[in-house]
């Protein structure tokens, strides 16, 4: 496999029957013998040029499930799986897979992981109707028509990636959506004079409680730095906002698909 990775040619018939040797011997550990099946598949489809996103994310896709039905005891391709579901631009697809994994034979850890997400992708096309406390007694509900997109994204302090992004999103949203932090971090004391140094976006959203916050729990939050993109009747369009944003944005305020 190294040898082919490297450039070398006529080996394909040889590769293929070592890997059948080690992958039938069931004298070898499950775990080795799933590692070379698994390399040999994706040194397959590194060798495969042209192939677009969404023919590679199938390729992906059908490996993890070969992987699975060949070594049901080996977490990896379960967890391929739930990645694969997290990077689908399809939210239908997406789900499908989430709640296969969640109701598969996988790990405890990776089934909640699947299922977090599965939850999270089953509020698309959805209006929570979030009511969402500004400070000073001010709340934004989700429920009323604003006659605006609402932008709302996650930080913590911690995460500096979502600290560039919470600082981009405040010139790069524009004045035609809302724009709406949800802070992360327990300490929101902290949280709060951090948001003024780096002169975030007014409307921020603070809890003690962090991930365990109400609306954190809501809208299914497992992490800072995602972004989610609402219409302006409220509905839930798309909840990984972060990738494309400024296409699906100038979508959003059109009213058109994302």
């Amino acid at each position: 496999m190294r040898a082919t990775e490297l450039g070398a040619s006529g080996l394909d018939t040889r590769l293929a029957t070592l890997v059948a040797t080690v992958r039938s011997d069931t004298k070898l550990p499950s775990y080795d013998r799933y590692v070379v099946a698994s390399r040999a598949n994706e040194v397959a489809l590194h060798g495969r040029s042209g192939l677009g996103r969404g023919a590679l994310l199938a390729a992906y896709e059908q490996s993890a499930r070969e992987m699975i039905a060949d070594f049901p005891d080996q977490a990896e391709p379960y967890q391929a799986l739930v990645a694969l579901a997290d990077d689908q631009s399809d939210a239908s697809h997406a789900f499908a897979l989430a709640q296969e994994v969640a109701n598969s034979a996988a790990p405890a850890a990776i089934k909640a992981t699947a299922r977090r997400l599965a939850d999270r992708l089953a509020l698309v096309g959805t209006a929570p109707g979030l009511i969402l406390p500004l400070g000073e007694s001010r709340t934004y509900s989700l429920g009323d028509s604003h006659g605006k997109a609402v932008v709302i994204y996650t930080w913590s302090m911690a995460d500096e990636r979502s600290l560039k992004m919470a600082r981009w999103l405040k010139d790069g949203a524009g004045d035609q959506v809302s724009l709406i932090g949800i802070n992360l971090d327990h300490d929101s004391a902290a949280a709060t004079a951090q948001a003024g140094k780096l002169g975030l976006a007014v409307s921020q959203v603070y809890s003690p409680d962090g991930m365990q916050s109400p609306w954190a729990q809501q809208l299914h939050l497992s992490t800072s730095g995602t972004i989610y993109l609402f219409d302006a009747t409220g509905v839930l369009r798309d909840v990984h906002g972060e990738r494309q944003f400024q296409a699906k944005l100038v979508a959003l305020k059109k009213g058109g698909a994302l």
